[in-house]
Order: C-alpha cells, then structure tokens, then sequence
C-alpha cells in the first residue's frame, strides 16, 4: 500500500489552499514526464472505440478500489491525447460509449476546480456495487423535460445542481448524448466561475 501511495503524483495547485491547476505543459506534467509517467506503468487495458479512437486504461492507484478503479486517458501515443483536463466533444462521446459498454461501472470526469488535481486530460470508472443518492434523485419541480432527439434531459432535485441525461443504448445514442453534454459544459464556461463533473 505504501509503495502504491508513492506512486500517485502530488495534487499540481498553483498555491497552497487554491484549487487552481497550472496550464498543461508536457515536459512537466507527471502524467507525461518523469518517473510516474504513465509510459512507465503496464496498462490495464486499451480500448478502442468507433471513430478509431482509443482510450488507455490504467489501475488507479489512489484510491485503491479492490472491485477496480481505473485511470483513462486518451491514447497517448498522439500527441491529441497530451493535453489539459478539458473534454472535448469527441471525450464527451467516447464518456457516453464507455458507460454503454460497460454498465456496471461508473464513469467520471472531475473538472479543474471539482476534483482534479492533475491537468491532464483524464476520466475514471469504477465497478459500482449500489446506486448513489443523486440517481434516485426526482425531477425537480417546476421544470420540464426536454429533449434533443432520444437524448432525454431533466434538472434534479438535489443539494448541487444537476442536469439527469438518459438516452438508449444503441449505435448512434453516444454521439447525440455526448453532444448534448458538451453544449452544456460550454454554455457552463460562458457563465464563468463555474466547475463541474461528469
């Protein structure tokens, strides 16, 4: 456990007490560069998605999760897929066909400012054994649900605010749902000031 612990790369914050990250730089980044480089680690998997794409998938090493806890970069033998914790539309379809694929697991992305701690691009899946209380969480009252074709969209009841997507999984469903999410997401950065997760 020790020898795991030292492996996990600090939390990169500009300064003590902010949770603001520095801009990505590949020589520095310790996902890129160094003795924890993720080169340097055996892959737990690599997989590969419609479109070509593919994702590198690491165990995570903090926290440990004996039913699996997994690091998943984008494949980063290009250099696409050496760059700062931001989704791009293409990450936010590859999320939606990740969690298609495998359903019994989480996939998360932590925003800079909800929960990242290193500025390289990067989600996580993990084997989720019970439903969390934001997935029972009711619509909340006063609003509607919309639509944007089988993309299904509703605001929960919850202490944070969030916006529930649902859509069916079949072929075509990841790429209409991943672009609903990174129209939100990008209409969040316009407000400015504003973090999110995934």
């Amino acid at each position: 456990l020790v020898s795991n612990r030292r492996l996990r790369p600090p939390p990169v914050f500009k300064e003590e007490g902010a949770r603001v990250l520095p801009a990505h730089d590949e020589n520095t980044c310790s996902m890129c560069a160094g003795n924890l480089r993720l080169a340097l680690r055996e892959q737990a998997a690599q997989v590969s998605l419609p479109k070509g794409r593919k994702w590198d998938l690491h165990f995570n090493i903090s926290p440990l999760v004996r039913e699996g806890h997994f690091l998943g970069v984008p494949d980063m033998s290009h250099k696409e897929g050496r760059r700062k914790q931001e989704l791009l539309q293409s990450d936010c379809e590859d999320m939606v066909h990740l969690h298609n694929s495998l359903p019994s697991y989480c996939v998360n992305f932590n925003a800079p400012g909800a929960g990242a701690t290193q500025n390289h691009v990067h989600i996580h899946a993990w084997r989720q054994t019970f439903r969390y209380p934001v997935e029972t969480a009711p619509q909340l009252q006063g609003t509607e649900e919309w639509s944007v074709g089988e993309c299904q969209i509703q605001l929960l009841d919850y202490p944070a605010s969030v916006v529930k997507l649902s859509s069916p999984r079949q072929a075509g469903s990841a790429e209409e749902t991943g672009g609903v999410i990174f129209a939100l997401l990008e209409a969040a950065k316009i407000r400015g000031g504003v973090s999110w997760n995934v």
